[in-house]
């Protein structure tokens, strides 16, 4: 279709992408659909033969979509199954721990830093921003029902980030740290 999505992408479903794969049809992106299905746990597309390394229109691999969406069982699942746990979208130039950290997925933060190879002082190729950088900025959408305790999670997510060897010193090309970035000059005075 004028998207880039295949017959296949678009027959997300049981039957179809049987009947589709024998007769050679091959998964080439990930569309929109699927990747909602994805950010939500779905991952029965996965078991159809939807490799791991698809992306969607942004670059976002089905891993960088778990992470934004702070779903904690599908990067599991999409580890096990040898997704790439260094790749970032190709529009921004995110990895995993920096999608967590733009959306507030605090859940997903945490299994980042504990259980994948991701370098928490990692810099983004287009800002050198840290994960830090980001979480320290994170304000919460307008659609949170309880926007103080959020941001109190928030605070604390990012001293729990320092406290796992996230510095506080590194500059990003505006040649801010990432208390410089803080959202609040409390947040900046505790990192």
């Amino acid at each position: 279709n004028k998207h880039g999505a295949t017959v296949l992408d678009l027959a997300t479903h049981a039957p179809v992408i049987d009947l589709l794969k024998a007769h050679g049809a091959v998964y080439n992106t990930l569309d929109s659909e699927v990747a909602a299905e994805i950010g939500a746990g779905k991952m029965d597309v996965f078991d159809k033969g939807m490799p791991p390394e698809l992306r969607d229109k942004d670059g976002n691999t089905p891993l960088l979509i778990a992470a934004l969406k702070n779903n904690v069982t599908a990067i599991a699942y999409l580890v096990s199954l040898g997704a790439d746990t260094r790749v970032r979208n190709t529009s921004w130039k995110n990895n995993a721990l920096d999608m967590a950290c733009l959306s507030g997925s605090f859940d997903a933060i945490r299994y980042i830093v504990e259980h994948l190879p991701i370098d928490i002082n990692a810099l983004d190729p287009e800002s050198n921003d840290t994960a830090l950088h980001y979480m320290a900025a994170w304000q919460p959408g307008y659609q949170c029902k309880d926007p103080a305790a959020m941001k109190k999670m928030a605070d604390e997510t990012c001293i729990w980030m320092i406290q796992q060897g996230a510095a506080v010193d590194l500059k990003n090309k505006s040649g801010k740290t990432a208390p410089d970035m803080a959202r609040t000059k409390k947040l900046a005075t505790q990192i």
